[in-house]
């Protein structure tokens, strides 16, 4: 593991303390603590959650479907219709407030909306799987709409000035790149991996693209276990490369042991190590993580890695508990009021977990 840096990144005393049911690890914050059973999983503090709440729809109604982004904001949820083509606000109790846009091809329709953005201004942007973006307001009104090429496969943020930032690695003007509302590309800044081939680049460098303040923002890798953060300017901050930690090196030993499975030719497969994550603060991240269990490895995703950015060092895990279901493919999450979200798309449900311990009633 390595941390580079161009400033100085606050990095706090790790003090660990695990007894009984509650474990913490401060870096002069709280990023990762359990009020709930506690335990080990591969050397790492692990908390086990249990769901407060399960919910297969909204209002009895909306019956969820593909799910690879959606964003808690207060007391509102923002989640893609991928099938009915539209946007859907519901409170927190998961009643509906309203429904954004229709499917279709024309201006403020959706083809397949899959991934989302609030931004400070209150537009709520969209990208219609190759259509574009599009911005509308938190009445439903079209505020913007961008075209841009290629393949938009990972997240995306749009900033103060409508600004729309997104991963599309080996394009002329950049790897990342930025769109303002002309869909004129404004800025290009490079983010290639030094070790993956050229002819990998578009899908061995793709990164989910998060602010991480006002002014910085997190490129963060969804195969190469690297994670970078750059100011808006495309100046590269800092840098984590988890491949040395032993948790990411047994994942990688178990996608080379998974390849020979496969028929065709396996240096060919593309493994997804972060499946979505969640930006605490300029320094702490949760990672929803890919891991192999048992022989032949059969891929989980149902832990929530936290990690500290400065230090470049896991913190611990969470493990997400369904009860009642032998297994979860958890594929998004968000974590709002002290509360995490994630959507598990075997059951076609969102889980809700207490980060915090709950008043007792």
């Amino acid at each position: 593991m390595k941390v580079q840096t161009r400033r100085t990144l606050f990095t706090g005393l790790l003090v660990l303390f695990f007894a009984g049911c509650q474990t913490e690890v401060q870096t002069g914050h709280n990023p990762f603590s359990c009020h709930a059973e506690s335990g080990v999983w591969r050397d790492l503090p692990e908390c086990r959650l249990y769901p407060i709440r399960r919910a297969e729809s909204v209002s009895d109604s909306i019956i969820f479907g593909y799910i690879p982004n959606f964003l808690v904001k207060g007391n509102r949820m923002y989640i893609p219709d991928e099938a009915g083509g539209r946007l859907i606000v519901a409170d927190t109790s998961f009643r509906l407030v309203r429904t954004i846009g229709r499917k279709g091809e024309g201006p403020g329709e959706f083809d397949q909306p899959l991934r989302l953005w609030l931004a400070a201004n209150g537009w709520l942007w969209a990208d219609g799987h190759g259509k574009g973006f599009l911005a509308h307001d938190t009445l439903g009104r079209l505020k913007a709409s961008v075209k841009y090429k290629g393949r938009m496969l990972s997240r995306f943020f749009a900033d103060e000035q409508a600004r729309v930032w997104t991963s599309m690695p080996g394009e002329t003007e950049g790897d990342i790149l930025v769109f303002d509302t002309t869909s004129r590309v404004v800025k290009g800044i490079p983010n290639r991996f030094e070790h993956v081939p050229a002819a990998r680049t578009e899908d061995l460098s793709r990164c989910h693209l998060m602010p991480a303040s006002k002014n910085t923002f997190y490129a963060l890798s969804l195969s190469e276990a690297i994670i970078r953060l750059f100011d808006l300017n495309g100046e590269l901050i800092g840098e984590c490369n988890l491949h040395n930690h032993p948790l990411i090196q047994q994942y990688f030993e178990d996608c080379e042991r998974k390849k020979r499975t496969f028929g065709g030719d396996p240096d060919k497969v593309a493994f997804v190590l972060f499946q979505d994550a969640a930006v605490i603060n300029e320094n702490t991240l949760y990672l929803l993580m890919y891991y192999y269990e048992g022989e032949p490895p059969d891929i989980c995703i149902d832990r929530v890695l936290v990690l500290d950015f400065a230090s470049c060092q896991p913190l611990g895990t969470y493990r997400l508990l369904t009860p009642g279901q032998e297994k979860a493919f958890f594929q998004s999450l968000a974590v709002a009021n002290g509360r995490l979200y994630a959507y598990d798309v075997l059951s076609s449900s969102f889980y809700v977990y207490a980060l915090e311990a709950q008043p007792d009633h």
